[in-house]
């Protein structure tokens, strides 16, 4: 298990959780990506509605397996392959 920054980390995970703002998640988005293992998954949460496409767009080299929505909130669920 790793907590901290993305960038920082020393080898891919299973799982990767990141709950932080659509923009934050844009700019992240490589790092996040390769933070996760070969058939990992990576949950990206805290993204405001208007933003989720834009969010989605950006992580369209993994699949899209799940998608949560809660009032304005949403939880993206992606798995890498």
């Amino acid at each position: 298990m790793w907590v901290g920054s993305v960038q920082k980390r020393e080898k891919t995970y299973d799982v990767v959780i990141a709950n932080i703002i659509a923009d934050v998640l844009i700019m992240l988005s490589s790092d996040l990506q390769k933070a996760v293992s070969e058939n990992g998954m990576l949950i990206l949460s805290g993204i405001l509605d208007k933003y989720v496409d834009k969010v989605e767009q950006k992580f369209s080299a993994m699949t899209l397996v799940e998608k949560y929505k809660k009032e304005e909130w949403y939880t993206l669920v992606f798995k890498r392959n």
